[in-house]
């Protein structure tokens, strides 16, 4: 979470792997428009080590009363205090030097700043209100609400986020900080491979009232415990094998509507996306690095599914299985 505060505003200015300063809007990260200041007047980087400053201006950059050599790295430290175009001007202090990481800014006092991970639930796990995670397939960061909006794709709930992009939930609202504009590589071929390859393992008790999940992926397996959204996704197996079995073809296998979902299970519809929320960050959290969990449980305009590839349920000698 590296960072430096304005000696003016004393807000905070989260550094990406490579920032630049300046005068020219289009071609810097950080604009300071003040005409002493150069079109791109210094860049500030990450060396795989450290965090470095360049001076690229005509009229100099300081750190504390040195002048910076032009064209040359020189190392920063913590307090330091960066001034452009002059000693004592344009001042920044160094106050985080930690290796750059994505982050989710919070931009007020109800929004906390945090490091970016595989899938958050906003604002809290508590009380969700939309889920923001990467699509690999998409190669991009995505945010899917509770609730369909007049901004979101109105077939999914979701919206696709670009860097920079400023998030806004009720009174709450974040900024999307990627240190990198560069998208990762898609792998479509692995995603699908690796999503075969999930083994969903269901334990349920003979009155139904406890039911118990593990996720087996390559050989490693994920105890998930006891939790409500379990019974949820055992309901969505249920009906995945009832489709495979009465010949339903692979693409509308397990899609049910979300009013009779919320029957069948006696809860309402908006907590049936909670426990959705909450059962795709369980999988996260337990295999960050899987591609494709994101489209396990999959969620259109009014209907759900669970489209996991293998379960086994078993309930006391009575077993029912699903294979790929």
């Amino acid at each position: 979470m590296a960072y430096l505060r304005s000696g003016e505003t004393q807000e905070k200015q989260y550094l990406l792997t490579h920032h630049t300063f300046g005068r020219r809007s289009e071609a810097v990260d950080t604009l300071i428009k003040r005409p002493e200041i150069s079109k791109v007047h210094a860049v500030i980087e990450w060396s795989g080590r450290e965090w470095q400053i360049r001076d690229l201006s005509r009229n100099g950059t300081w750190v504390g009363n040195q002048k910076l050599n032009p064209v040359q790295n020189r190392a920063l430290k913590p307090d330091d205090i960066i001034h452009f175009a002059g000693a004592g001007q344009n001042s920044w202090i160094v106050e985080d030097l930690t290796p750059p990481s994505d982050l989710l800014i919070g931009l007020n006092e109800k929004s906390s700043t945090e490091t970016l991970c595989a899938y958050h639930l906003l604002p809290n796990s508590d009380n969700p209100m939309a889920a923001l995670f990467f699509c690999n397939s998409r190669e991009r960061w995505v945010l899917e609400t509770l609730y369909p909006c007049t901004d979101i794709d109105e077939t999914n709930c979701e919206v696709l986020l670009a860097p920079g992009e400023v998030i806004t939930l009720g009174c709450y609202k974040w900024q999307l900080h990627l240190i990198s504009t560069e998208p990762r590589t898609a792998d479509l071929t692995r995603q699908s491979t690796d999503i075969n390859q999930c083994v969903f393992n269901f334990e349920i008790s003979l009155d139904e009232e406890h039911t118990r999940l593990n996720l087996q992926y390559r050989g490693n397996k994920a105890d998930f415990g006891e939790r409500s959204h379990h019974y949820l996704l055992l309901h969505l197996t249920r009906l995945k094998i009832q489709h495979a079995n009465t010949g339903v073809d692979s693409e509308n296998q397990g899609w049910i509507d979300n009013n009779q979902l919320a029957r069948e299970l006696g809860i309402d519809v908006s907590h049936i996306n909670i426990q959705i929320f909450r059962a795709r960050k369980q999988m996260a959290e337990a295999f960050p690095d899987l591609p494709g969990l994101s489209a396990l449980i999959q969620r259109r305009r009014g209907a759900v599914r669970f489209n996991c590839p293998q379960a086994k349920i078993i309930k006391g000698k009575h077993h029912e299985t699903l294979s790929a």
